[in-house]
């Protein structure tokens, strides 16, 4: 088990009692998630339980008392659980790439058109959003089309610049990953997803 996210007890507090246990059973999931790390961002600011427990003291300090008293439960349930899962697509590993571009046509065209994208880019606009690349056949043209990541099981973003490539894929679709992971479960391989809402009512 994952190290677990600090939920300010003000928002937990004005939760009912099936909404609480309801929040603190994602919140064991997506700890889970977190635990494991992420394969794609050794260059960014880290979006794991210390980031997400800022975001929830933030949207505690931004929400005034007469506000809050008529939300409602549920909807401080919903706003709690949105705030755990929206840099969830951040750590999805190379296995879940796979199953994301293997089943999902919508997917496959962000792929593809990312890396058409990548071969049309200037050199200075790709050292400033990347940086410089250096290392063992950096080349940033040359990301494998959707079809080949399919076709190979043995993880092939193994290098810095290949790491940094794809994880800028997943930064700049992650908004989008946090609602299909909601929404179908977070893709942990070719053939597996973990429904993040299994047995929650």
């Amino acid at each position: 088990m994952g190290e677990k996210t600090l939920i300010p007890k003000r928002l937990f507090n004005e939760l009912s009692d099936s909404d609480q246990a309801v929040v603190s059973t994602f919140r064991d999931r997506i700890a889970e998630i977190l635990s494991v790390g992420d394969d794609f961002f050794f260059n960014y600011t880290k979006h794991g339980t210390p980031h997400i427990h800022a975001v929830l003291e933030w949207a505690n300090m931004l929400i005034p008392n007469d506000t809050l008293k008529t939300l409602g439960s549920r909807a401080i349930c919903v706003l709690i659980m949105a705030i755990m899962a929206h840099d969830i697509g951040m750590f999805i590993h190379y296995s879940g790439i796979r199953r994301l571009l293997n089943t999902e046509k919508a997917w496959r065209g962000k792929w593809d058109n990312y890396r058409k994208e990548l071969r049309h880019m200037s050199d200075s606009d790709m050292q400033r959003i990347f940086g410089i690349f250096t290392g063992e056949g950096a080349d940033p043209r040359a990301l494998p089309e959707a079809s080949e990541i399919i076709a190979q099981e043995k993880n092939q973003f193994t290098l810095d610049w290949q790491k940094r490539l794809c994880g800028e894929f997943l930064r700049r679709h992650h908004h989008e990953l946090a609602e299909y992971i909601v929404e179908k479960g977070f893709p942990k391989g070719i053939s597996a997803s973990e429904d993040l809402f299994n047995s929650i009512d």
